[in-house]
C-alpha cells in the first residue's frame, strides 16, 4: 500500500467564500468526495449523487481532483441506472 502524498497548503480553501455552489470538494473527515451546495458561515453543505447530504466545516474540505470529479460523474451515472431499474 502506498503512502498518501501530502497536499500543498495552497490546495485548501482560505475561507468559505472561496467555495462556490457546484464545486467538487473532498471531505477529509468522511473521506468522501461530493459537490458543495452552499456555504453558511463556516459550514458547507455537501451532496453526493445518491442524495446523501452532510455539513462540514470548510477547513476540513479541499478542492476535488479531476479524478474525484470523474468519480462523482461515474457515481451519478450508476445511480441513474439503478433508479431506472427500480421503477
Amino acid at each position: 500500500m502506498s503512502a498518501a502524498r501530502p497536499v500543498p497548503a495552497a490546495a485548501y480553501f482560505r475561507s468559505p467564500f472561496h467555495i462556490r455552489p457546484g464545486t467538487v470538494v473532498f471531505d477529509r473527515d468522511k473521506e468522501m468526495v461530493g459537490v458543495a451546495r452552499q456555504a453558511v458561515d463556516q459550514v458547507v453543505t455537501v451532496d453526493r449523487p445518491s442524495g446523501l447530504a452532510w455539513e462540514a466545516p470548510y477547513r476540513r474540505l479541499r478542492p476535488g481532483t479531476s479524478r474525484e470529479a470523474h468519480q462523482l460523474r461515474a457515481l451519478a451515472r450508476l445511480h441513474r441506472i439503478q433508479r431506472r431499474g427500480l421503477t
